[in-house]
């Protein structure tokens, strides 16, 4: 399963599909478009896209443009950090 979960002040919500079968399954198809949808919005207020890699145990920082749904990975989005 690949997915994308996005930490904000609404807490901690999840968008989840299987590649394996997206080419065939509008579900999965679905919930792509609204993981690209929700990528595009926050890149646009700032937020951070990011990579996690459970070998390491740490995460990477990507271009939202590099977002590939076809591939399993969990994707986090982080809120651009305000105050003062």
């Amino acid at each position: 399963m690949a997915q994308l979960s996005r930490l904000d002040h609404t807490g901690h919500s999840m968008v989840a599909w299987n590649p394996a079968v997206l080419k065939t399954d509008a579900e999965a198809q679905a919930a792509v478009a609204e993981a690209q949808r929700i990528i595009s919005d926050a890149a646009a207020r700032g937020e951070t896209l990011t990579v996690f890699d459970p070998v390491n145990k740490g995460a990477t920082r990507v271009d939202p443009s590099t977002f590939d749904p076809t591939q399993e990975k969990e994707y986090i989005l982080i809120p651009r950090l305000i105050g003062g």
